[in-house]
């Protein structure tokens, strides 16, 4: 199992303001791909350190341990390595469409739970319910989460049904 950590965090601003990264959870991000994430950054002809410094992530010893599966990055700080890379997100992020949950959905789309809760107006601790297979699943949540992820009403209501169908123990 791939332990999330905390490396590239946003810059505190004052000591008295929170990181953004400090008011979300930290999943491990499924589909995750090491081995093309630094195919992708050698094809785009960039060192670690070039990779790290053109993406706001702190070091290169972040984007080393990524590539060799030892963390798993977090969405928020994936985002910027991928905008660096100029590359769609599911050319690092892999997962079989039919087996795809809200949380994977959102990660596609290089979102964090506060992101897409704010985007489909609702709150997060309900978009984390949703995500897990929790919650009710109406019309109306499904509408915005699909305007938000940019998909068909009808997969986001399949993608929490996975999540609610999953085996005990399975991650949503």
């Amino acid at each position: 199992t791939l332990k999330s950590e905390s490396y590239g965090g946003g810059a505190r601003v004052s000591s008295d303001e929170p990181r953004l990264s400090d008011r979300m959870s930290r999943s491990v991000l499924r589909g995750f791909a090491p081995a093309e994430f630094r195919l992708a950054r050698e094809r785009a002809g960039m060192s670690r350190s070039d990779l790290a410094r053109l993406s706001g992530i702190k070091t290169a010893e972040t984007i080393r341990r990524w590539e060799l599966g030892l963390a798993s990055p977090q969405v928020d700080i994936l985002a910027g390595a991928i905008r660096a890379l100029a590359i769609p997100a599911d050319e690092v992020i892999i997962t079989q469409p039919d087996t795809r949950s809200l949380a994977d959905w959102r990660h596609l789309r290089l979102l964090t739970q506060p992101q897409l809760a704010s985007t489909a107006n609702m709150s997060t601790s309900l978009l984390q319910q949703l995500e897990s297979g929790l919650g009710t699943l109406t019309t109306e949540r499904a509408e915005r989460l699909a305007d938000a992820l940019e998909l068909e009403v009808s997969e986001v209501q399949r993608a929490h049904e996975r999540a609610r169908r999953r085996p005990p123990g399975a991650p949503a």
